[in-house]
């Protein structure tokens, strides 16, 4: 008999409930330039939240080629994980301050090889760890709603553009039968979509087989861009991208917000930061 799980509290957010339950909090807006005067740390802000959009953008682009080169030739694709995220965002980025080691065989290396040209100056990763994650873990978040939100309006397009039917009862009526975990008919149209998906393609097994729909998500590219300029078809990127860049807001947690009063400060690290937390919270 299984036993039922013991929820467990956390010490640190029991303390931080019994500091703030005299405590309102209020939201106040006001742009950047009117919270901050000190010149050194409005640039310093501003800096970073460029240099993590800058990864952002960087780390979208090298996944799409990178994925798209491994189709091309056949090779085994990696399993998208938040660290794979991590290490594209790696890729794209440097360190000013010590040197970073290079695996020349890994695949994603070759991929940035074939890409860096196309870069000029590229964004710094130091004292930048915990900002990074929280990115990855955002990235991670919508790449598994861009495969699997996504998946029902294309593959039904697809049908319709590799049969030239264009009824949508009938449409909807293959997609159901595909669908159905407990299909017996004999249709072979149906049985060979069954076949070639693998997987019923509902949500939680997109998600949990990504690479492999990643290559069905291939296919379908291919026959989007061969009739581009029909009604209604719109080709579309394998992994979430971004056509141009954009400034977005980034994630602070506790952890990112020490590594940026190190980054501003020099300093290794703040010893005193988790005594002193709320202190350091000035926006």
């Amino acid at each position: 008999m299984e036993l039922p799980k013991v929820k467990k509290k956390r010490s640190d957010v029991s303390k931080r409930i019994e500091g703030n339950k005299d405590t309102d909090f209020v939201c106040i807006k006001m742009s950047w330039n009117s919270l901050c005067k000190n010149n050194y740390l409005k640039q310093g802000i501003q800096e970073i939240v460029y240099n993590i959009n800058k990864i952002s953008f960087l780390s979208y682009k090298l996944l799409n080629f990178h994925f798209t080169r491994l189709l091309e030739y056949n090779k085994e694709l990696p399993e998208l994980t938040q660290n794979l995220f991590y290490n594209a965002s790696c890729y794209v980025s440097v360190m000013k301050n010590r040197k970073s080691t290079i695996d020349k065989e890994d695949e994603m290396y070759k991929s940035f090889s074939q890409f860096s040209h196309l870069l000029k100056d590229l964004p710094f990763r130091d004292k930048m760890g915990a900002l990074i994650n929280n990115l990855n873990k955002q990235q991670f978040t919508m790449m598994k709603n861009h495969l699997k939100l996504n998946f029902y309006k294309r593959f039904s397009k697809y049908l319709e553009l590799r049969t030239g039917e264009t009824r949508k009862s009938i449409i909807y009526k293959w997609c159901k039968d595909i669908y159905d975990e407990k299909y017996n008919g004999k249709n072979y149209f149906i049985l060979s979509m069954k076949q070639w998906l693998k997987y019923i393609p509902t949500e939680t097994n997109i998600v949990k087989h990504s690479s492999h729909f990643i290559k069905i998500y291939h296919k379908i590219l291919k026959e989007f861009e061969k009739h581009k300029n029909t009604k209604g078809v719109r080709v579309f990127s394998l992994l979430p991208n971004k056509s141009s860049f954009t400034m977005d807001n980034i994630q602070i947690c506790s952890t990112a917000l020490n590594d940026i009063i190190s980054y501003l400060t020099k300093e290794q690290n703040c010893k005193d930061f988790d005594k002193k937390k709320r202190e350091y919270n000035f926006y």
